[in-house]
C-alpha cells in the first residue's frame, strides 16, 4: 500500500511517490517563480513554518544551485513557466539525481488540462494557485514523514 496523501482540500494533488534521503535534505525547498513579490512571499511562507526555502525566478540559477544542492521539493509555478522551465522539469524528472526530489507545479485551476500538461512535463503533483501555502506546508511534512518512515 502506498501512504502517499493523494489530495488535500482538493487543491494539492501527488501523484508520485518519492521516498526521501534524510530530514536535513528532505526540507529544503526551492520555489522557482518568476513573478519576484509572489515567489518570495512563498519562501517565507514556507520559512515560518519550519522549512528551509528560497526563491529563484530563473532556471540558470536552479540548475547551478542543483548541481550542488539536492533539495527536498521544487515548487514551480507553470502559469508563468516558459517552454524551457518545462524542458527542465522533463529533464529533471529522468535525472537519477533527482529520484529524491519532489517536483511540483502550482497551477491555474481554471485552465483544464493542466493535470495532464503537469504528469506529462514530469511533475510529481501539483497545487492549484493561488495555493494556500499553509495547507502546502501540512502535507509536505505528512509526506516527509511517511517517506522517511519508509526509508528506515
Amino acid at each position: 500500500m502506498n501512504p502517499l496523501p493523494r489530495e488535500d482540500a482538493e487543491n494539492i494533488v501527488l501523484w508520485n511517490y518519492k521516498p526521501l534521503a534524510c530530514k536535513c535534505k528532505a526540507r529544503l525547498i526551492i520555489v522557482l517563480h518568476r513573478d519576484s513579490t509572489t515567489g518570495e512571499m512563498i519562501a517565507q511562507r514556507l520559512r515560518s513554518e519550519g522549512f528551509e526555502a528560497e526563491h529563484h525566478t530563473d532556471i540558470e540559477d536552479v540548475e547551478l544551485i542543483l548541481a550542488h544542492w539536492q533539495p527536498g521539493v521544487l515548487l514551480i509555478d507553470m502559469r508563468l513557466a516558459t517552454q524551457e522551465d518545462l524542458h527542465f522539469v522533463r529533464t529533471a524528472s529522468h535525472n537519477p539525481a533527482m529520484t529524491r526530489t519532489l517536483l511540483i507545479a502550482i497551477t491555474d485551476p481554471a485552465v483544464k488540462g493542466e493535470t495532464r500538461t503537469a504528469r506529462e512535463a514530469g511533475f510529481d503533483g501539483l497545487c492549484y494557485g493561488p495555493c494556500q501555502v499553509s495547507r502546502l506546508a501540512e502535507m509536505l511534512d505528512n509526506y516527509l514523514a511517511l517517506s522517511l518512515d519508509d526509508a528506515r
